[in-house]
């Protein structure tokens, strides 16, 4: 549900949402032998309180959203074998996964420099990932749940693009970047492509993905060895 207005030249909306969560969530390990492990994963219930305002101050156009986040409580559980004498016993541990609700934000920005057809600068910076989430601090500990991990904890990003058109704006050139903080760490994913419209109907594109940083805590840095080049043809019918 979403209701809008404008107030004082600035769009702001109101939205709830009850539902499920949009990623399925591990809640559970079992290793009842040691060749083999078992991943329990479920899509539990959410609700989502957001507001969203939009607007433009001297020729710079502005955004803002933010979403408070609960999910729903639910328990989650490691069942490992230990030996006892001669025999094997099963211990299983459970944890609350969700404790507490969390909020997560964007703020941003664009604005077009006048040189030539116009340089278009365009920054945000966001608060919480779509495959992050707030973990309860026994969860953190039993499962590794973390900041600088897929699906882990939340953490900050700012993401940012340039954008130049050249050649009666037919070829556009493009730097995006997306700078990663995590526990005092960082990674930078960098973008760079040319797009060139060779007909009405026909944009030819390359680029590339390069990331630096850290391999181990950080999300990004992960891909730190892996440079990756792309050539692609649009066709518009």
């Amino acid at each position: 549900m979403r209701l809008s207005t404008v107030l004082l030249n600035t769009d702001i909306g109101l939205s709830y949402y009850h539902g499920n969560y949009h990623l399925p969530v591990l809640y559970g390990y079992s290793a009842l032998d040691v060749y083999s492990i078992d991943q329990f994963y479920r899509y539990p219930q959410k609700k989502v309180f957001g507001i969203d305002l939009s607007g433009e101050i001297l020729s710079v156009g502005w955004w803002a959203e933010v979403a408070y986040v609960r999910l729903e409580k639910m328990s989650g559980f490691v069942e490992v074998p230990i030996s006892v004498g001669r025999q094997f016993q099963i211990v299983k541990q459970e944890v609350p996964l969700f404790e507490n609700g969390y909020i997560k934000y964007i703020i941003g920005g664009d604005y077009t420099i006048g040189i030539g057809n116009g340089l278009y600068l365009n920054a945000q910076y966001l608060h919480g990932f779509f495959d992050e989430k707030n973990y309860s601090k026994k969860a953190e500990s039993l499962f590794g749940f973390r900041k600088g991990m897929f699906f882990g904890e939340i953490e900050d990003y700012l993401i940012a693009r340039a954008e130049y058109k050249i050649l009666n704006e037919d070829l556009k050139i493009s730097i995006g970047g997306i700078v990663e903080f995590a526990s005092n760490e960082t990674a930078i994913f960098y973008m760079p492509s040319l797009e060139y419209k060779a007909l009405d109907y026909v944009i030819i594109q390359t680029g590339a993905f390069i990331t630096t940083g850290k391999g181990l805590n950080t999300k990004f840095g992960v891909f730190k060895n892996d440079k990756l080049a792309f050539f692609l043809i649009k066709i518009d019918f």
